[in-house]
Order: structure tokens, then sequence, then C-alpha cells
């Protein structure tokens, strides 16, 4: 991809400071991405914690994971489960106090169950 006309003001952080702000869209939005996503992602993540058997996607190969570390990465799934849920369908019902502490739960859980998943997998 070519860079030379890319805005030289626009970091990572920028990017990421982008998520601290309420989301904007309507009904397709709301629906899509705060029930239908967040839904399917919870699936798999039961699926992931009552067969204890995940997959962890990575950029080149995937590692399949048996045991706590596959219900940790549930965890994980989970986290990105509420992330979406929270953010789409209650950010764009106004709720921003639910929003908010919705947001940081879901992140936490998802750092954590990280964590968990990356010492039982790998150490």
């Amino acid at each position: 991809m070519l860079h030379w006309n890319k805005n030289p003001n626009r970091h990572v952080a920028t990017d990421l400071n982008t998520l601290s702000d309420p989301p904007n869209g309507g009904v397709f939005k709301l629906v899509l991405l705060g029930v239908l996503l967040p839904g399917w992602i919870m699936y798999h993540a039961s699926e992931a914690w009552l067969n204890e058997s995940a997959i962890w996607y990575g950029q080149s190969t995937d590692v399949t994971l048996s045991g706590p570390a596959a219900r940790a990465m549930a965890i994980v799934y989970g986290g990105v489960a509420l992330f979406c849920h929270f953010r789409w369908f209650w950010g764009l019902q106004g709720y921003y106090r639910t929003w908010e502490i919705g947001t940081i739960v879901a992140l936490l859980g998802f750092v954590g169950g990280l964590i968990t998943a990356l010492v039982l997998a790998f150490y």
C-alpha cells in the first residue's frame, strides 16, 4: 500500500482515542454490531468453554488450545463479545454510563483472560 499521501498527524493513539468516543450509527449498526456479532462470538466462546477446545488465532498459523488454556481463551472471546455489545448496543442507545462501565469490564476480562491463556498455553 502506498503511504506517500498518509496523514503525518495520524497516529495509533489517534485511532485508539476514537474508541473512547461514543459510537455513531443507526439501527443497522445497532443490530449487526450490537446484537448479531456479539451473539456469534459468544456462541463460539461458550462452545470453547464447554468443549475445552479453542483456537488462538495468529498471523501465520493458528494454535489449538485444550483444557484450562482453552477456557481462558473462551473468556477472551467473551470479552470481545461484551466489548462489541456494550459499545454498539448500549452506546448507540444513549446509555453512556452503562456503555463506559461495560466496556471497561469487558476489556479487563479480555486482558485477564489473554494473560491467563498465554501463561497456561506456553509456560
